[in-house]
């Protein structure tokens, strides 16, 4: 009796776990490292560009920043792709692209793109990306996390927080003392 009411207790924790979970896209993020799921973003230079390997950059850049690990190369990669994938596509087809994800793909893709996700060349992508609903990534509170630990290691030492501390100018979220 009490194996059996476990176990149905059991499914319905089971149950509302999944509820829960189906809001959002599941990351790619399981056993793949920063560096793969960049070289995903790569499909921005297919040819012929599909809307699949549209899709396929988007939310690989969503995957990526899910991941709480702080990266170099691999962010400053998506950061090229999605620089040429919207170049490539334009700002009507890249806005177009973006409104079919998932609204925390979008917001994903205005964080990898930092500062040039408001492009004044881009109007259109620029407003799709500032109108998703903000929720802070694994990544974004990894810098976050650094970037206190760092100006707290800086006050100790009675230094300017400018001099010893930039994160990657790429994210656009965080450089020197102060957020962007």
């Amino acid at each position: 009796m009490l194996c059996q009411k476990m176990k149905n207790l059991s499914a319905v924790i089971s149950i509302l776990l999944l509820a829960g979970c189906a809001s959002l896209p599941q990351s790619l993020r399981d056993d793949d490292s920063g560096m793969k799921l960049a070289r995903l973003t790569n499909k921005a230079y297919a040819d012929p560009l599909t809307d699949e390997d549209v899709h396929q950059v988007l939310f690989a850049t969503y995957s990526r920043s899910r991941d709480p690990l702080m990266g170099g190369e691999d962010l400053e990669m998506i950061h090229a792709n999605l620089i040429r994938l919207r170049q490539r596509l334009g700002d009507k087809r890249f806005s177009d692209a973006l409104r079919l994800e998932d609204s925390a793909v979008t917001l994903a893709v205005g964080w990898h793109l930092g500062a040039d996700s408001q492009a004044v060349d881009f109007p259109l992508s620029s407003l799709t990306i500032s109108e998703a609903p903000k929720k802070t990534f694994e990544i974004e509170a990894a810098y976050a996390k650094n970037r206190h630990n760092i100006e707290g290691c800086i006050a100790a030492r009675n230094e300017p927080a400018s001099s010893s501390f930039n994160l990657p100018r790429r994210c656009g979220h965080y450089s020197g003392s102060q957020a962007v």
